[in-house]
């Protein structure tokens, strides 16, 4: 049985949550995973560019097992179109 307070203060959470963030994210996935991915590199540029990237990554990497599959020297050139001049990390 769930807890009938906690049950009210989850649902006033998301109440809030979706206030504040009204518009939504402008990062485009498809599954859980993608999204995990898309917000880890949204820290490197601007989503915009994250989405630009993944629209064509997205389509040869589906799963955590495609990324698996890639060794880690091509998974840095993937990524290092993401990051530009400037830019307070490197990948």
């Amino acid at each position: 049985m769930v807890n009938v307070k906690l049950k009210n203060r989850v649902q006033k959470t998301i109440s809030i949550l979706k206030k504040q963030h009204s518009k939504g994210i402008s990062l485009k996935f498809g599954s859980v995973f993608q999204l995990a991915i898309s917000v880890s590199l949204s820290a490197q540029c601007t989503d915009k560019r994250v989405n630009i990237v993944t629209k064509e990554l997205f389509k040869k990497y589906k799963t955590p097992i495609d990324f698996v599959k890639v060794s880690q020297k091509n998974l840095k050139n993937l990524f290092t179109q993401l990051v530009s001049t400037g830019q307070k990390r490197r990948i």
